[in-house]
């Protein structure tokens, strides 16, 4: 008789510790945050699942508890443009709070991923009840537009190793911000995710990995990168 693995659920540990890493809530005592908590429905996706589509009524806010999200945008060629790649205590979606109503992405699980999300009349009730959440709120959004910038200014400007090498250290941050310093530094995207990313064709983007390679700051494999040479990959991208 073949016995069947149990589901995995987010547990209260689990979802309490990534709440107190999200920026928003970050800072707050512990009895609001097992608050926040209790506000929070968990849901688990299977790879590959959609957490939910471009253009379709906004009105959550989502947390990575566990697993691996990524953000894709439709752009005007009909192709799939990786924005980015969440891990635990990344947080995404769209609230009427933050500005928008309508999904402008994507999100699909990368791996099996549990997710937490917050309505956004509840969202409204802690910007009220907690200046620091709102100061967080106005925070991130001059962060997202500062980046936003960034972005617009390195694909206007940057060469080809520049623009990889800086979405690669991107993505990098962002796995080792939630992750901590690891010994495999592994990014699961594809080349033609890469490719989206910055602005440059599949092609394009395989010749530069491929000289990453042969100089022994990346290793590559089918759907992954592993940063080897962080610190020349920044280098490269500060020419």
């Amino acid at each position: 008789m073949t016995t069947m693995s149990p589901t995995p659920t987010c547990s209260t540990d689990t979802r309490l510790h990534v709440l107190s890493h999200v920026p928003y809530f970050a800072g707050l005592e512990s009895t609001t945050i097992a608050e926040i908590n209790a506000l929070m429905t968990a849901r688990w996706y299977a790879e590959d699942d959609a957490v939910y589509q471009a253009g379709e009524p906004g009105s959550r806010l989502h947390v990575v508890a566990a697993g691996r999200v990524k953000l894709v945008r439709p752009s005007p060629s009909g192709t799939d443009v990786l924005v980015d790649v969440l891990t635990p205590g990344g947080s995404f979606g769209t609230l009427h709070t933050l500005g928008s109503d309508r999904y402008s992405d994507t999100a699909q699980s990368l791996s099996e991923s549990c997710v937490l999300s917050l309505s956004n009349q509840d969202f409204r009730s802690l910007i009220q009840r907690f200046p620091a959440v709102a100061l967080a709120v106005v925070d991130d959004l001059a962060a997202r537009l500062d980046e936003s910038h960034r972005t617009i200014r390195s694909l206007s400007a940057g060469t080809a190793e520049q623009r990889v090498a800086a979405a690669l250290l991107g993505l990098l941050e962002k796995f080792e911000r939630n992750a901590g310093p690891v010994a495999v530094r592994r990014l699961t995207i594809t080349r033609t995710e890469l490719a989206g990313m910055v602005g440059l064709t599949s092609e394009t983007v395989s010749r530069v990995l491929g000289s990453f390679k042969r100089r022994a700051l990346v290793d590559i494999g089918r759907g992954w990168v592993s940063v080897l040479d962080a610190e020349s990959l920044a280098d490269l991208g500060a020419e």
